[in-house]
Protein backbone atom coordinates (compact mmCIF):
# COMPACT_ATOMS: atom_id res chain seq x y z
CA UNK A 1 0.00 0.00 0.00
CA UNK A 2 1.22 3.48 -0.92
CA UNK A 3 0.12 6.60 0.98
CA UNK A 4 0.63 9.79 -1.04
CA UNK A 5 0.93 12.99 1.02
CA UNK A 6 1.73 16.69 0.68
CA UNK A 7 5.36 17.15 1.78
CA UNK A 8 4.53 20.54 3.36
CA UNK A 9 1.45 19.63 5.39
CA UNK A 10 1.57 15.86 5.66
CA UNK A 11 -2.05 15.71 4.50
CA UNK A 12 -3.12 12.90 2.12
CA UNK A 13 -3.38 13.74 -1.59
CA UNK A 14 -6.50 12.00 -2.84
CA UNK A 15 -6.19 12.69 -6.58
CA UNK A 16 -3.11 11.25 -8.25
CA UNK A 17 -1.99 8.81 -10.92
CA UNK A 18 0.46 5.96 -10.56
CA UNK A 19 2.30 3.69 -13.00
CA UNK A 20 4.34 0.58 -12.21
CA UNK A 21 7.12 -0.08 -14.73
CA UNK A 22 10.56 -1.71 -14.98
CA UNK A 23 13.49 0.36 -13.76
CA UNK A 24 15.65 0.80 -16.87
CA UNK A 25 18.68 1.75 -14.78
CA UNK A 26 18.88 -1.95 -13.85
CA UNK A 27 18.74 -3.04 -17.48
CA UNK A 28 22.27 -2.35 -18.60
CA UNK A 29 23.53 -3.30 -22.07
CA UNK A 30 26.76 -5.31 -22.47
CA UNK A 31 28.84 -2.11 -22.51
CA UNK A 32 27.80 -1.43 -18.92
CA UNK A 33 26.47 2.06 -19.67
CA UNK A 34 23.72 3.19 -17.29
CA UNK A 35 20.28 3.90 -18.77
CA UNK A 36 17.72 6.40 -17.50
CA UNK A 37 14.08 7.02 -18.36
CA UNK A 38 12.14 10.20 -17.49
CA UNK A 39 9.57 10.10 -14.70
CA UNK A 40 6.12 9.55 -16.22
CA UNK A 41 3.03 11.65 -15.50
CA UNK A 42 0.13 9.16 -15.33
CA UNK A 43 -3.39 10.60 -15.43
CA UNK A 44 -4.77 11.39 -11.95
CA UNK A 45 -7.75 9.52 -10.49
CA UNK A 46 -9.44 9.61 -7.08
CA UNK A 47 -7.94 7.55 -4.24
CA UNK A 48 -9.78 7.66 -0.92
CA UNK A 49 -7.47 8.68 1.91
CA UNK A 50 -4.57 9.05 -0.53
CA UNK A 51 -3.96 5.29 -0.55
CA UNK A 52 -3.51 2.78 -3.36
CA UNK A 53 -2.42 -0.85 -3.47
CA UNK A 54 0.16 -1.81 -6.08
CA UNK A 55 1.83 -5.05 -7.12
CA UNK A 56 5.49 -4.86 -8.07
CA UNK A 57 8.50 -7.10 -8.64
CA UNK A 58 11.08 -6.38 -5.93
CA UNK A 59 14.36 -5.19 -7.36
CA UNK A 60 12.87 -4.78 -10.84
CA UNK A 61 9.93 -2.34 -10.82
CA UNK A 62 9.52 1.26 -9.73
CA UNK A 63 6.38 3.37 -9.31
CA UNK A 64 5.90 6.79 -10.94
CA UNK A 65 3.40 9.01 -9.11
CA UNK A 66 1.96 12.34 -10.30
CA UNK A 67 -0.67 14.67 -8.81
CA UNK A 68 -1.99 18.04 -10.05
CA UNK A 69 0.01 20.88 -8.52
CA UNK A 70 2.86 18.59 -7.40
CA UNK A 71 6.15 17.39 -8.87
CA UNK A 72 5.99 13.88 -10.29
CA UNK A 73 8.15 11.42 -8.37
CA UNK A 74 9.65 7.98 -8.93
CA UNK A 75 9.50 5.58 -5.97
CA UNK A 76 11.52 2.38 -5.67
CA UNK A 77 9.90 0.15 -3.00
CA UNK A 78 12.77 -2.34 -2.91
CA UNK A 79 15.30 -0.50 -0.68
CA UNK A 80 12.68 1.28 1.45
CA UNK A 81 11.05 0.09 4.67
CA UNK A 82 7.30 0.51 5.06
CA UNK A 83 5.84 2.58 7.90
CA UNK A 84 3.35 0.24 9.51
CA UNK A 85 1.21 -1.17 6.72
CA UNK A 86 2.22 1.28 3.99
CA UNK A 87 4.95 3.22 2.19
CA UNK A 88 4.58 7.01 2.40
CA UNK A 89 5.29 9.03 -0.74
CA UNK A 90 5.78 12.72 -0.04
CA UNK A 91 5.12 14.94 -3.06
CA UNK A 92 6.47 18.47 -3.26
CA UNK A 93 4.18 21.20 -4.65
CA UNK A 94 4.97 23.00 -7.88
CA UNK A 95 5.06 26.77 -8.26
CA UNK A 96 2.68 29.37 -9.70
CA UNK A 97 3.51 32.31 -11.99
CA UNK A 98 1.07 35.11 -12.64
CA UNK A 99 1.03 38.69 -13.84
CA UNK A 100 -0.75 41.22 -16.03
CA UNK A 101 0.03 42.66 -19.47
CA UNK A 102 -0.89 46.13 -20.67
CA UNK A 103 -0.41 48.14 -23.87
CA UNK A 104 0.01 51.94 -23.54
CA UNK A 105 -1.43 51.77 -20.02
CA UNK A 106 -4.52 49.76 -21.08
CA UNK A 107 -5.13 46.12 -20.13
CA UNK A 108 -4.21 43.89 -23.08
CA UNK A 109 -6.62 41.00 -23.66
CA UNK A 110 -5.98 37.82 -25.67
CA UNK A 111 -2.23 38.23 -25.70
CA UNK A 112 -0.25 35.01 -26.19
CA UNK A 113 1.95 34.28 -23.16
CA UNK A 114 4.74 31.70 -23.28
CA UNK A 115 6.78 30.45 -20.29
CA UNK A 116 9.94 28.66 -21.45
CA UNK A 117 12.25 26.66 -19.15
CA UNK A 118 15.97 26.68 -19.77
CA UNK A 119 19.14 28.47 -18.77
CA UNK A 120 21.17 31.42 -19.96
CA UNK A 121 24.68 30.74 -21.14
CA UNK A 122 27.48 32.68 -22.76
CA UNK A 123 29.15 30.72 -25.59
CA UNK A 124 32.93 30.81 -25.36
CA UNK A 125 33.29 32.20 -28.87
CA UNK A 126 30.86 35.07 -28.34
CA UNK A 127 30.21 37.79 -25.81
CA UNK A 128 26.48 37.52 -26.56
CA UNK A 129 24.29 35.66 -24.11
CA UNK A 130 22.06 32.82 -25.31
CA UNK A 131 19.00 31.30 -23.65
CA UNK A 132 19.19 27.54 -23.99
CA UNK A 133 15.50 26.64 -23.83
CA UNK A 134 13.78 23.30 -23.38
CA UNK A 135 11.12 23.51 -26.06
CA UNK A 136 9.37 20.29 -24.96
CA UNK A 137 8.43 21.74 -21.53
CA UNK A 138 7.26 25.21 -22.59
CA UNK A 139 3.88 26.34 -21.17
CA UNK A 140 1.42 28.61 -23.00
CA UNK A 141 -1.67 30.59 -22.10
CA UNK A 142 -3.63 33.71 -23.17
CA UNK A 143 -4.30 36.83 -21.14
CA UNK A 144 -7.85 37.46 -19.89
CA UNK A 145 -9.93 40.56 -20.66
CA UNK A 146 -8.27 42.40 -17.77
CA UNK A 147 -4.79 41.46 -19.07
CA UNK A 148 -4.14 38.93 -16.32
CA UNK A 149 -2.55 35.51 -16.87
CA UNK A 150 -1.52 32.60 -14.65
CA UNK A 151 0.55 29.44 -14.96
CA UNK A 152 -0.06 26.70 -12.39
CA UNK A 153 1.88 23.50 -11.79
CA UNK A 154 5.21 25.07 -12.76
CA UNK A 155 8.20 22.85 -11.78
CA UNK A 156 11.10 24.59 -9.98
CA UNK A 157 13.69 26.06 -12.31
CA UNK A 158 14.73 29.03 -14.44
CA UNK A 159 12.36 30.35 -17.10
CA UNK A 160 11.87 33.23 -19.47
CA UNK A 161 8.47 34.74 -20.30
CA UNK A 162 7.48 36.11 -23.70
CA UNK A 163 4.22 37.92 -24.47
CA UNK A 164 3.23 38.74 -28.05
CA UNK A 165 0.04 40.47 -29.22
CA UNK A 166 -1.62 40.13 -32.62
CA UNK A 167 -0.60 43.72 -33.41
CA UNK A 168 3.12 42.90 -33.06
CA UNK A 169 3.81 44.46 -29.66
CA UNK A 170 5.83 42.28 -27.32
CA UNK A 171 7.08 41.96 -23.76
CA UNK A 172 9.93 39.95 -22.31
CA UNK A 173 10.95 38.88 -18.82
CA UNK A 174 14.48 37.52 -19.12
CA UNK A 175 14.69 35.52 -15.93
CA UNK A 176 11.88 34.01 -13.89
CA UNK A 177 12.98 31.85 -10.94
CA UNK A 178 10.39 29.37 -9.69
CA UNK A 179 10.81 27.57 -6.35
CA UNK A 180 8.92 24.61 -4.92
CA UNK A 181 5.48 25.61 -3.67
CA UNK A 182 6.11 29.34 -4.21
CA UNK A 183 4.05 31.96 -6.04
CA UNK A 184 5.83 34.34 -8.41
CA UNK A 185 4.08 37.67 -9.05
CA UNK A 186 5.52 39.35 -12.14
CA UNK A 187 3.36 42.43 -11.65
CA UNK A 188 2.31 44.55 -14.63
CA UNK A 189 4.26 43.99 -17.84
CA UNK A 190 4.24 46.62 -20.59
CA UNK A 191 3.96 45.62 -24.23
CA UNK A 192 6.36 47.53 -26.48
CA UNK A 193 7.12 47.72 -30.17
CA UNK A 194 8.73 44.50 -31.35
CA UNK A 195 12.14 44.21 -32.96
CA UNK A 196 12.71 43.02 -36.54
CA UNK A 197 15.38 40.90 -38.15
CA UNK A 198 15.45 41.31 -41.91
CA UNK A 199 18.02 39.45 -43.91
CA UNK A 200 19.19 37.97 -47.16
CA UNK A 201 20.63 34.55 -48.02
CA UNK A 202 23.56 34.21 -50.45
CA UNK A 203 23.91 30.80 -52.13
CA UNK A 204 26.48 29.04 -54.38
CA UNK A 205 26.39 29.91 -58.07
CA UNK A 206 23.53 28.30 -59.97
CA UNK A 207 21.30 27.80 -56.92
CA UNK A 208 17.84 29.27 -56.48
CA UNK A 209 17.42 31.95 -53.82
CA UNK A 210 13.68 31.38 -53.48
CA UNK A 211 11.98 28.95 -51.12
CA UNK A 212 14.82 28.46 -48.62
CA UNK A 213 13.77 27.99 -44.99
CA UNK A 214 15.28 30.09 -42.21
CA UNK A 215 14.46 29.17 -38.60
CA UNK A 216 14.87 31.27 -35.47
CA UNK A 217 16.73 29.88 -32.43
CA UNK A 218 16.16 26.18 -33.14
CA UNK A 219 16.98 24.25 -36.31
CA UNK A 220 14.03 21.88 -35.87
CA UNK A 221 11.25 23.73 -34.04
CA UNK A 222 12.03 27.45 -34.23
CA UNK A 223 9.77 30.01 -35.89
CA UNK A 224 10.39 29.92 -39.63
CA UNK A 225 10.34 32.18 -42.68
CA UNK A 226 10.75 31.26 -46.36
CA UNK A 227 13.00 33.35 -48.62
CA UNK A 228 11.61 35.41 -51.50
CA UNK A 229 12.91 35.33 -55.08
CA UNK A 230 15.81 37.60 -54.10
CA UNK A 231 16.73 35.49 -51.04
CA UNK A 232 15.26 37.94 -48.51
CA UNK A 233 13.41 37.02 -45.30
CA UNK A 234 12.00 38.86 -42.29
CA UNK A 235 11.09 38.12 -38.65
CA UNK A 236 8.84 40.68 -36.93
CA UNK A 237 7.53 41.09 -33.38
CA UNK A 238 10.72 39.97 -31.62
CA UNK A 239 11.69 40.82 -28.06
CA UNK A 240 15.08 42.23 -27.10
CA UNK A 241 17.43 39.25 -26.97
CA UNK A 242 20.16 37.27 -28.70
CA UNK A 243 18.96 34.99 -31.50
CA UNK A 244 20.44 32.40 -33.81
CA UNK A 245 19.36 32.05 -37.45
CA UNK A 246 19.48 28.60 -39.04
CA UNK A 247 19.39 28.09 -42.80
CA UNK A 248 18.02 24.58 -43.39
CA UNK A 249 19.81 22.17 -45.68
CA UNK A 250 18.43 21.61 -49.18
CA UNK A 251 19.57 18.49 -51.06
CA UNK A 252 21.50 19.48 -54.17
CA UNK A 253 21.63 23.14 -53.15
CA UNK A 254 23.08 24.14 -49.76
CA UNK A 255 24.16 22.17 -46.70
CA UNK A 256 25.67 22.50 -43.22
CA UNK A 257 25.54 26.29 -42.94
CA UNK A 258 26.62 27.42 -39.44
CA UNK A 259 24.03 29.43 -37.46
CA UNK A 260 24.30 33.20 -37.49
CA UNK A 261 24.07 34.97 -34.10
CA UNK A 262 22.13 38.25 -33.93
CA UNK A 263 21.54 40.61 -30.98
CA UNK A 264 18.56 42.96 -31.26
CA UNK A 265 17.31 45.74 -29.01
CA UNK A 266 13.67 46.59 -28.40
CA UNK A 267 12.07 48.12 -31.51
CA UNK A 268 15.30 47.76 -33.54
CA UNK A 269 15.35 46.73 -37.21
CA UNK A 270 18.47 44.62 -37.76
CA UNK A 271 19.91 43.68 -41.18
CA UNK A 272 21.61 40.29 -41.49
CA UNK A 273 23.31 38.31 -44.26
CA UNK A 274 23.52 34.51 -44.21
CA UNK A 275 26.41 33.69 -46.54
CA UNK A 276 26.00 30.12 -47.79
CA UNK A 277 28.17 30.51 -50.89
CA UNK A 278 30.85 28.25 -49.44
CA UNK A 279 28.37 25.57 -48.37
CA UNK A 280 27.33 23.82 -51.56
CA UNK A 281 26.75 20.10 -52.09
CA UNK A 282 27.87 17.17 -54.19
CA UNK A 283 26.36 13.76 -54.94
CA UNK A 284 27.81 10.54 -53.54
CA UNK A 285 26.83 7.19 -55.08
CA UNK A 286 28.52 4.25 -53.34
CA UNK A 287 28.15 0.48 -53.58
CA UNK A 288 29.45 -1.24 -50.44
CA UNK A 289 30.63 -4.86 -50.46
CA UNK A 290 31.98 -7.23 -47.80
CA UNK A 291 34.16 -9.52 -49.85
CA UNK A 292 31.91 -10.29 -52.81
CA UNK A 293 28.62 -9.77 -50.94
CA UNK A 294 26.54 -6.54 -51.00
CA UNK A 295 25.90 -5.07 -47.54
CA UNK A 296 22.11 -4.86 -47.71
CA UNK A 297 20.53 -2.54 -45.10
CA UNK A 298 23.91 -1.55 -43.62
CA UNK A 299 24.09 1.97 -42.20
CA UNK A 300 26.80 3.93 -44.05
CA UNK A 301 28.52 7.18 -43.09
CA UNK A 302 31.49 9.31 -44.10
CA UNK A 303 33.84 10.14 -41.23
CA UNK A 304 35.66 13.44 -40.83
CA UNK A 305 39.26 13.67 -39.57
CA UNK A 306 39.56 14.28 -35.84
CA UNK A 307 38.51 12.32 -32.79
CA UNK A 308 35.16 14.02 -32.14
CA UNK A 309 34.38 15.40 -35.60
CA UNK A 310 30.75 14.74 -36.63
CA UNK A 311 30.23 12.21 -39.41
CA UNK A 312 28.09 12.60 -42.54
CA UNK A 313 25.36 9.96 -42.58
CA UNK A 314 24.59 8.59 -46.04
CA UNK A 315 21.76 6.30 -44.92
CA UNK A 316 21.03 2.60 -45.38
CA UNK A 317 22.31 0.63 -48.32
CA UNK A 318 19.72 -1.07 -50.55
CA UNK A 319 19.65 -4.80 -51.36
CA UNK A 320 22.56 -4.30 -53.77
CA UNK A 321 24.64 -2.46 -51.17
CA UNK A 322 24.09 0.90 -52.88
CA UNK A 323 23.53 4.22 -51.12
CA UNK A 324 23.05 7.61 -52.85
CA UNK A 325 22.87 11.01 -51.17
CA UNK A 326 23.50 14.72 -51.65
CA UNK A 327 26.11 15.70 -49.05
CA UNK A 328 28.00 18.81 -47.86
CA UNK A 329 31.46 19.67 -49.11
CA UNK A 330 34.43 18.30 -47.18
CA UNK A 331 37.83 16.70 -47.71
CA UNK A 332 39.80 13.78 -46.34
CA UNK A 333 36.72 11.74 -45.39
CA UNK A 334 36.81 8.06 -44.46
CA UNK A 335 34.09 5.41 -44.63
CA UNK A 336 32.38 3.52 -41.83
CA UNK A 337 29.42 1.17 -41.86
CA UNK A 338 27.34 -0.74 -39.35
CA UNK A 339 25.71 -3.99 -40.45
CA UNK A 340 22.22 -5.08 -39.41
CA UNK A 341 23.68 -7.34 -36.71
CA UNK A 342 25.65 -4.48 -35.15
CA UNK A 343 29.10 -5.06 -36.65
CA UNK A 344 31.02 -1.80 -37.13
CA UNK A 345 33.65 -1.69 -39.87
CA UNK A 346 35.96 1.22 -40.75
CA UNK A 347 37.49 0.96 -44.22
CA UNK A 348 41.29 1.06 -43.89
CA UNK A 349 42.07 3.04 -47.06
CA UNK A 350 38.94 4.68 -48.54
CA UNK A 351 39.17 8.47 -48.71
CA UNK A 352 36.88 11.04 -50.29
CA UNK A 353 37.20 14.70 -51.25
CA UNK A 354 33.77 16.23 -51.79
CA UNK A 355 33.89 19.23 -54.13
CA UNK A 356 31.14 21.50 -55.39
CA UNK A 357 28.66 19.73 -57.71
CA UNK A 358 30.86 16.64 -58.04
CA UNK A 359 29.17 13.27 -58.66
CA UNK A 360 31.22 10.56 -56.96
CA UNK A 361 30.41 7.00 -58.07
CA UNK A 362 32.53 4.26 -56.49
CA UNK A 363 32.39 0.63 -55.44
CA UNK A 364 34.00 0.11 -52.03
CA UNK A 365 35.04 -3.36 -50.95
CA UNK A 366 35.84 -4.38 -47.37
CA UNK A 367 38.46 -7.13 -47.70
CA UNK A 368 37.80 -9.60 -44.90
CA UNK A 369 39.17 -12.83 -43.53
CA UNK A 370 38.27 -15.39 -40.86
CA UNK A 371 39.94 -15.62 -37.46
CA UNK A 372 39.98 -18.72 -35.25
CA UNK A 373 40.87 -18.25 -31.57
CA UNK A 374 41.91 -21.34 -29.62
CA UNK A 375 41.43 -20.71 -25.90
CA UNK A 376 43.19 -22.61 -23.09
CA UNK A 377 41.39 -25.70 -21.81
CA UNK A 378 41.76 -24.46 -18.23
CA UNK A 379 39.41 -21.53 -18.95
CA UNK A 380 36.01 -22.04 -17.35
CA UNK A 381 33.29 -20.04 -19.06
CA UNK A 382 30.55 -18.45 -16.92
CA UNK A 383 27.05 -19.65 -17.84
CA UNK A 384 26.40 -16.30 -19.51
CA UNK A 385 29.62 -14.90 -20.94
CA UNK A 386 30.42 -11.66 -22.71
CA UNK A 387 33.23 -11.95 -25.26
CA UNK A 388 35.07 -8.88 -26.52
CA UNK A 389 37.44 -9.02 -29.48
CA UNK A 390 39.38 -5.85 -30.29
CA UNK A 391 41.84 -5.52 -33.16
CA UNK A 392 44.22 -2.56 -33.33
CA UNK A 393 46.48 -1.50 -36.14
CA UNK A 394 50.22 -1.18 -35.64
CA UNK A 395 49.69 2.57 -35.09
CA UNK A 396 47.48 1.76 -32.10
CA UNK A 397 44.19 3.13 -33.46
CA UNK A 398 41.20 0.88 -32.84
CA UNK A 399 39.87 -0.38 -36.17
CA UNK A 400 37.67 -3.34 -35.33
CA UNK A 401 35.77 -4.34 -32.21
CA UNK A 402 33.16 -7.03 -31.72
CA UNK A 403 31.01 -8.07 -28.74
CA UNK A 404 29.46 -11.53 -28.56
CA UNK A 405 27.26 -13.10 -25.89
CA UNK A 406 27.94 -16.76 -25.17
CA UNK A 407 25.26 -18.65 -23.23
CA UNK A 408 26.13 -22.25 -22.36
CA UNK A 409 28.68 -22.24 -25.17
CA UNK A 410 26.30 -20.91 -27.84
CA UNK A 411 27.04 -17.48 -29.42
CA UNK A 412 24.33 -14.96 -30.30
CA UNK A 413 26.04 -13.81 -33.53
CA UNK A 414 25.68 -15.42 -36.94
CA UNK A 415 29.27 -14.33 -37.68
CA UNK A 416 30.69 -16.38 -34.80
CA UNK A 417 30.84 -20.17 -34.45
CA UNK A 418 31.80 -21.84 -31.16
CA UNK A 419 32.97 -25.42 -30.66
CA UNK A 420 34.38 -27.35 -27.71
CA UNK A 421 32.15 -25.40 -25.31
CA UNK A 422 33.43 -22.08 -26.63
CA UNK A 423 37.15 -22.90 -26.39
CA UNK A 424 37.42 -22.72 -30.17
CA UNK A 425 35.87 -19.55 -31.65
CA UNK A 426 35.55 -18.87 -35.38
CA UNK A 427 35.02 -15.19 -36.31
CA UNK A 428 33.91 -14.39 -39.88
CA UNK A 429 34.07 -11.05 -41.71
CA UNK A 430 37.09 -9.70 -39.84
CA UNK A 431 38.96 -6.93 -41.69
CA UNK A 432 42.14 -8.11 -43.39
CA UNK A 433 45.39 -6.58 -42.15
CA UNK A 434 48.11 -6.75 -39.52
CA UNK A 435 46.50 -6.62 -36.11
CA UNK A 436 47.21 -6.60 -32.43
CA UNK A 437 44.55 -8.77 -30.77
CA UNK A 438 43.00 -8.08 -27.37
CA UNK A 439 40.49 -10.73 -26.29
CA UNK A 440 38.48 -10.80 -23.05
CA UNK A 441 35.81 -12.92 -21.40
CA UNK A 442 33.45 -11.46 -18.77
CA UNK A 443 30.75 -12.84 -16.51
CA UNK A 444 27.64 -11.08 -17.83
CA UNK A 445 25.74 -11.85 -14.60
CA UNK A 446 28.36 -10.32 -12.29
CA UNK A 447 28.22 -6.52 -12.71
CA UNK A 448 30.41 -5.64 -9.75
CA UNK A 449 33.13 -3.67 -11.52
CA UNK A 450 32.90 0.13 -11.34
CA UNK A 451 34.70 2.35 -13.86
CA UNK A 452 35.14 6.05 -13.11
CA UNK A 453 36.79 8.94 -14.94
CA UNK A 454 36.34 11.39 -12.06
CA UNK A 455 33.25 13.01 -13.57
CA UNK A 456 30.94 10.01 -14.09
CA UNK A 457 30.87 6.30 -13.47
CA UNK A 458 29.47 3.15 -14.96
CA UNK A 459 29.06 -0.36 -13.61
CA UNK A 460 30.45 -3.09 -15.85
CA UNK A 461 30.81 -6.86 -15.88
CA UNK A 462 33.56 -8.76 -14.07
CA UNK A 463 36.29 -9.82 -16.48
CA UNK A 464 37.52 -13.41 -15.92
CA UNK A 465 40.00 -13.78 -18.79
CA UNK A 466 42.25 -11.50 -20.86
CA UNK A 467 44.77 -12.37 -23.55
CA UNK A 468 46.66 -10.66 -26.37
CA UNK A 469 48.47 -11.67 -29.55
CA UNK A 470 49.37 -10.48 -33.07
CA UNK A 471 48.04 -11.81 -36.36
CA UNK A 472 48.21 -11.17 -40.10
CA UNK A 473 44.85 -11.68 -41.81
CA UNK A 474 44.83 -12.15 -45.57
CA UNK A 475 41.70 -11.54 -47.68
CA UNK A 476 39.41 -14.59 -47.98
CA UNK A 477 41.74 -16.72 -45.83
CA UNK A 478 41.53 -18.14 -42.31
CA UNK A 479 44.15 -17.57 -39.61
CA UNK A 480 44.35 -19.47 -36.32
CA UNK A 481 45.71 -17.94 -33.12
CA UNK A 482 46.37 -19.97 -29.96
CA UNK A 483 45.92 -17.86 -26.81
CA UNK A 484 47.58 -18.62 -23.47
Amino acid sequence: TLLVTDARTGQPIEKFGHLVEPNLSRRRPPTGTLQFAPVRNPAPVDHQGGRVQVSFRPGIDVVDIAAPGFLAQRFDPEPEAPVGDHFEIKLHPTGTVFGRVQDSGVAAAYVGIRLEPGSRKRPSESALELFDRDESRAMMTTSATDGSFQFEGVPPGTYRLIARSSSGTVAYVKRVRVHTGKVVDLGTIDLLAGATIQGQVLVPMGRSLAGLTVRLDDRSTGEKQVTQADGRFRFDGLVEDRYELFLLDVAGSVSDVPPVAVQVAGGEVRDVVIDARGFGTCMVDLTILIGDRPTADASVELTRPGKNAPSIRLGKADKDGRVVKSVPLASGLGLRMCTTDGQNLVHPTAQFDLTLDAHIVESIRFETASLVLELPARLTFPTSSLLQLTLKSSEGASEHSQHVSLVNGTPDSARVTATHGGHSLHFDDVLAGNWQIAFSVADADDRSTTHSDGLSFRIGPKWVYNASATVKLLPAQTATVVLD
